[in-house]
């Protein structure tokens, strides 16, 4: 006679996953631990099941590449008094710190991709004696945190603080859409992206890079979004921003650290850029013509703030004027992008990027940035980031 689990043991998993390869194999792996996992695409089928009380125990959500806003189904969880133990899996580690998350009781985040064996593991770990396993009775000796333990936790709390730095929402002013993409190393890092509506409609951005990781970078990518603000409303043109930006961020600069940045202003009613670049990447301008899709470098360069100073810094810096038509776009970004390296060490490249810069053209500037993003997460597979990635996208659509 077949030896059969009575079905009492088996105990409920709802499981949110996009990716029909991934959701097989998440349902496959808590199967053989003996989890009864039933499997949903999106957080829209989760409300059907979940209401229906079935007995859950614990759920597993894939947000994949959304943001801090997706987060919020979990207060409505909460609202309707359906709270399970949960594990959140995405691809942005500072989804963990979001309002949402935070509020949630129980809940544990892993940074994606998730294999199925920490998949499993991490949800085992939810009940005292879960299915397969064995545990001691006794209680471990509760030990003082170590001080590497502590600097980890001064470090999560410092990536939490750095996150909120960043926009929630970007402003699309009327015939433009603006997005962008941020995703930060395990490190504290240098990257600041940013757009602001000046009073007369027009738009100043931002994009900048700090050399250098750690603490030191993250507090230099503060006083940057500090003096950003500051000047941004008085400025004329991205020559004025950079300039007046520079004067201020170099009388703190540290020894040894400087920044490079692309910066830019947007006059909706006039349909022109005009944009700037201290040390920086060149931008990404994509268009159509003659019928083909282009994709080329604005011609602007100078020398990083904190490297070139004061007469020099103004002397370098080459500013450029286009006006965009409808659907063209410029896509501006951070060295985390060309350098983002695969399991060889062999980096995306500006070749790569050009490719995924014409591959999403004609598309919103979310999917630009989004699309983006996922090309050099694809390339880059399971080896470790080595820096932040920002991407930011605007495009005319009227």
């Amino acid at each position: 006679m077949a030896n059969t689990r009575p079905p009492s043991v088996l105990r409920p998993v709802l499981v949110v996953q996009h990716d029909d390869d991934v959701r097989a194999a998440w349902v496959a792996a808590l199967k053989s631990a003996g989890f009864a996992a039933t499997a949903v695409k999106s957080v829209d089928n989760l409300w059907e099941p979940l209401r229906q009380k079935r007995g859950w125990q614990a759920m597993v959500v894939d947000l994949g590449f959304l943001d801090w806003t997706e987060t919020e189904f979990l207060d409505q969880v909460r609202k309707e008094k359906l709270v399970l133990p949960a594990l959140v899996t995405a691809w942005d580690p500072n989804l963990a710190n979001a309002r949402a998350c935070l509020a949630y009781p129980g809940l544990v985040f892993r940074r994606a991709p998730l294999h199925p064996r920490d998949l499993v593991n991490a949800v085992r770990a939810f009940f005292p004696a879960a299915p397969g396993t064995s545990r001691k009775t006794k209680a471990p000796a509760v030990r003082p945190p170590s001080p590497e333990a502590l600097f980890e936790l001064e470090l999560k709390q410092a990536r939490a603080i750095q996150a909120r730095l960043l926009p929630e929402k970007m402003p699309n002013p009327e015939g433009y859409e603006i997005a962008a993409r941020y995703l930060p190393a395990s490190h504290v890092g240098g990257d600041y992206y940013d757009a602001i509506t000046l009073a007369d409609g027009r738009v100043a951005i931002l994009v900048a890079d700090v050399a250098g990781k750690g603490i030191a970078a993250a507090m230099v990518m503060a006083i940057v979004r500090t003096v950003f603000h500051s000047v941004a409303p008085h400025v004329k043109d991205a020559r004025g921003l950079v300039l007046e930006a520079a004067e201020r961020i170099s009388e703190v600069l540290p020894p040894g650290i400087f920044v490079s940045l692309a910066g830019a202003v947007l006059n909706p009613k006039t349909d022109e850029i005009n944009v700037v670049n201290a040390g920086h990447l060149p931008p990404k301008h994509w268009a159509v013509m003659d019928g083909l899709p282009i994709v080329s470098d604005l011609d602007v360069s100078g020398g990083a703030i904190g490297l070139v100073k004061g007469a020099s810094l103004e002397k370098s810096l080459k500013d450029f004027t286009l006006t965009l038509q409808q659907d063209e776009q410029l896509v501006f970004y951070t060295d985390g992008v060309n350098e983002a390296m695969d399991e060889q060490e062999e980096e995306f490249g500006d070749k790569n990027l050009r490719v995924a810069v014409k591959r999403h053209g004609g598309q919103s500037a979310e999917q630009m940035a989004h699309g983006i993003l996922d090309s050099v997460l694809v390339h880059r597979g399971m080896a470790p980031a080595s820096d932040d990635i920002t991407i930011l996208a605007v495009r005319r659509i009227c």
